[in-house]
């Protein structure tokens, strides 16, 4: 069967030059779609390699490499396709310092195209779950989001999320730390913090300078280790009294997991979320602990506000956290982008357990990342 193809496909394929030696910087679905694009409708082109900012191996049966290779490459290189639509200014850095001047890149309506060749993996059955979080929802405005968030995961509209991502961030380097877990909270109301997922405390540090009253952050991070910088070490170190590390993984129990740790520092997660692939990642043992747990550790806690972003641990760790949160009804930010399930059970669960919370949505990136289910008690409204 044909591949798909559309005006914006075909008017790339025209700018490469025939016989062309080419790479495609990315190796996500539209990168994946390009090489199937070039095979069956431009024979004469070689595919080099694959691009990828972090790893090495073979895809489709095509080498993919790091950057740093592609300085004793460049001289055989005719054309860099760029298969992002919101890394291409970066990428395109990328290559002309690394000596590859001829770049094409893709549009919004190919990544679109791209993914729809690809089936989704969210089931029948959790895609018509998810219409109930619609019910939920507080407004309009989250409603109409959450469709937009579930046309991309179900590959039915790439292009709504993407567009309203640019549209409501447009400074996003600006915009990013001013509304990622901060959007709908009531930042006066805040004292105690828990920032469970906190990586390199980027997020403690700006939960203590936007909360005026904030007095307490237990920052939550196994990893911490290796993960912290001297740079936010030294503020972390210069407000000791205020941010106390959590080296533990939250989870629903207290146990010893093993923790895949990124090669590259990106992300770190539990192996029962994912299997770990050992050419980027190490694996490691980590004790967790329950927030119901710490709570009971820690009898004078009342908490009033929870970030959470765990790479796919969020239910386990709800269903740890659920206790102190209807005792102390704290602000929520929670991810809800890290699997199918979590982005129609987490709602569910939540509105299931709490009594008189408003749901909220807030989306921070161009693709099916970084969305943030918000949870207020009605009586900070």
């Amino acid at each position: 069967m044909p591949i798909e193809t559309n005006n914006d496909t075909e008017k790339l394929l025209s700018k490469i030059p025939e016989n062309a030696k080419i790479i495609i910087y990315g190796t996500a679905e539209a990168a994946v779609y390009l090489k199937k694009v070039l095979e069956e409708k431009r024979k004469d082109v070689e595919l080099l390699s694959f691009v990828n900012t972090y790893e090495t191996g073979e895809l489709e049966g095509i080498p993919v490499v790091k950057p740093c290779s592609l300085p004793k490459m460049a001289k055989n290189i005719d054309v860099a396709i760029i298969a992002s639509v919101y890394f291409a200014e970066t990428i395109k850095f990328i290559l002309l310092i690394n000596g590859i001047k001829k770049h094409l890149k893709i549009t919004p309506k190919i990544l679109d195209i791209s993914f729809k060749t690809k089936p989704s993996n969210m089931p029948d059955e959790l895609v018509k779950k998810a219409l109930k979080v619609f019910d939920i929802l507080d407004a309009d405005k989250d409603k109409q989001l959450y469709k937009m968030a579930l046309d991309y995961r179900t590959h039915k509209d790439m292009i709504s999320l993407t567009n309203y991502h640019k549209q409501t961030n447009k400074h996003y380097v600006l915009d990013y730390p001013k509304k990622h877990y901060f959007e709908f909270i009531k930042k006066s109301k805040i004292k105690t913090v828990l920032d469970i997922g906190a990586y390199d405390c980027t997020h403690s540090l700006l939960f203590l300078a936007s909360f005026p009253n904030v007095n307490k952050i237990y920052a939550f991070e196994p990893m911490y280790d290796t993960f912290k910088k001297d740079f936010l070490e030294e503020l972390v170190q210069a407000n000791k009294d205020k941010i106390e590390i959590v080296k533990k993984a939250v989870w629903d129990k207290e146990e010893t997991l093993e923790f895949q740790q990124h090669k590259f520092q990106t992300c770190s997660k539990l192996v029962k979320i994912a299997a770990p692939d050992k050419n980027t990642v190490d694996v490691v043992k980590v004790q967790t602990i329950s927030i119901d747990k710490f709570s009971q550790l820690h009898p004078d806690l009342k908490v009033d506000y929870i970030k959470m972003d765990v790479e796919g641990a969020e239910q386990n760790a709800l269903k740890g956290a659920i206790k102190t949160i209807q005792r102390d009804r704290p602000q929520l930010a929670i991810s809800i982008y890290h699997t199918p399930q979590d982005f129609v059970e987490i709602p569910l669960y939540l509105h299931k357990n709490l009594k008189n919370y408003v749901f909220k949505l807030g989306h921070y990136c161009p693709n099916a990342a970084e969305t943030v289910l918000y949870a207020i008690p009605k009586e900070l409204l």
